[in-house]
């Protein structure tokens, strides 16, 4: 994977530099802002082109390069995975589309740099699509399936695709920190994002979805690279790393389906409260957050609570698992990795509650000490229960419901977290409670870094809980 270091180790600086280039301008001219954000069209169109040839290269001899992966063939959340990245990413095409028509308007009303810049973003917007566009369709026709052999040109091609969604995140991080830092004039970033021309239709549709985009955008991203991470040539491939996974047909399993039915019903009965609360916060008293919180964070404590007794019940009754020697996969290191960003966004909340004067501290304290146990219990649940179960084992029911209930907390947590409670990648639950930074806008920076990983913690558990709920029943 020597060539995969050397490319991803060289978006970093390249990205950097750039960013800082354009930061000399501080925000006072027009045209160097445009010819900034253009900057990221040649490797967008970089990556384009590899992925093409790589395509192609794949497409002509399959069974030369593939074969079937045979833990993701068994995965029952693998469709669903698929269903999501293409929904993210038609949204995102969608998006660059319209981005690309209303920034080709610019370039016919604009004259010299201005036209440079708005030529460079339309270009970026088109490569970005179509990039987007045949990456989700590399992943379908490659689905369930791995390469068969390492080689520098596979690892070279594999490193091509994270580079390009490595330099669509790293624009999205370098967008939001320049208008954060250098381009506090709202009205020079407005102007020069639809220049001018606010009353057009694509204007209004891009600054409609702009809000929500941000999220899609970085879970397509964080889930287009977990799943194009399967698809490497390892020796795992071969073997499943939860050690042939067992599909158990019983009597029973028609009880089994009555109580997985049962317990999506009553967890979703349960939550429809907490989700239209969470609406309310988000769409009737967003500028008046303060009137609801109280009410949130004891609904948010007594959830916790529950969700804790319920993982006390789940160890219980957790069935017994193979004492022989068990490897994490590419899907417990992710899973692990996004528990240490939601660690980073939840010690500093902490901190700042026990240090800074903020009302209801004690609730609030409790809240976020529940919720730090909660997170270590129930990622060490979620990885025990995907060691693969003894033989001749039968899951029990109480098993099964807990994991159902499981499984829709996480879904519903995820949906609130990310499209709910998220605003252009900020939390407006947690970000008026940080008061530890001298500049507030450097938290900002770390959640625009941070919450992409930590919201993809939710959707990750999720999947676990999905597969697992679904294997040996």
């Amino acid at each position: 994977m020597t060539s995969a270091l050397v490319l991803l180790s060289a978006a970093f600086p390249i990205s950097t530099i750039l960013f800082f280039l354009s930061s000399r301008f501080k925000g006072t001219d027009l045209v160097s802002f445009n010819l900034y954000l253009a900057s990221n069209a040649p490797f967008m169109l970089i990556a384009l082109v590899f992925l093409i040839s790589f395509l192609v290269t794949v497409m002509k001899n399959k069974t030369f390069w593939t074969k079937e992966h045979r833990e993701w063939k068994q995965d029952p959340s693998a469709l669903m995975q698929l269903a999501f990245l293409w929904i993210f990413g038609l949204a995102m095409v969608v998006q660059s589309c319209l981005k690309t028509i209303d920034t080709l308007h610019c370039v016919h009303i604009t004259s010299n740099g201005f036209a440079l810049g708005y030529i460079g973003r339309t270009v970026s917007s088109i490569a970005k699509a179509a990039y987007i566009l045949l990456q989700t369709i590399f992943i379908s026709l490659n689905f369930k399936k791995c390469f068969i052999k390492s080689s520098a040109w596979i690892n070279f091609m594999f490193s091509n695709i994270l580079f390009g969604n490595l330099v669509i995140w790293l624009g999205y991080i370098s967008d939001r920190s320049a208008n954060l830092y250098y381009f506090e004039n709202t009205t020079l970033f407005n102007q020069t994002l639809n220049c001018n021309n606010s009353q057009s239709i694509t204007y209004q549709a891009i600054h409609s979805m702009y809000t929500y985009m941000v999220p899609v955008t970085l879970e397509y991203i964080l889930l287009a690279t977990a799943t194009v991470l399967k698809m490497l040539p390892t020796t795992n491939n071969t073997t499943s790393s939860s050690q042939n996974i067992q599909f158990i047909r019983t009597s029973e399993s028609n009880n089994m389906k009555g109580v997985r039915t049962a317990g999506y019903f009553i967890t979703i009965g349960v939550h429809v409260p907490i989700f239209v609360f969470a609406l309310l916060i988000r769409f009737v008293f967003l500028h008046d957050v303060d009137v609801m919180m109280p009410y949130w964070e004891a609904m948010a404590a007594v959830q916790k609570l529950l969700t804790l007794i319920m993982l006390a019940v789940g160890f219980a009754f957790l069935e017994y698992r193979k004492s022989d020697a068990w490897r994490l996969s590419h899907d417990d290191y992710i899973l692990l990795c996004c528990m240490v960003a939601k660690l980073i966004r939840l010690i500093v909340v902490t901190f700042s509650i026990c240090v800074c004067k903020i009302t209801r501290r004690y609730l609030l304290l409790s809240n976020n000490i529940l919720y730090l146990f909660q997170l270590f219990y129930f990622t060490l649940y979620i990885l025990m229960s995907r060691r693969p179960i003894r033989l001749g084992i039968i899951k029990s029911r109480v098993s099964i419901f807990i994991q159902t209930a499981f499984f829709v907390i996480m879904i519903a947590r995820w949906g609130i977290a990310a499209f709910v409670f998220s605003v252009l990648g900020t939390d407006i639950i947690t970000d008026e409670m940080v008061c530890v930074f001298g500049d507030r806008r450097q938290w900002t920076v770390i959640q625009f870094i941070v919450t992409p990983f930590s919201v993809f913690y939710d959707f990750c558990s999720a999947m676990h809980l999905y597969r697992s709920i679904h294997v040996h029943t």
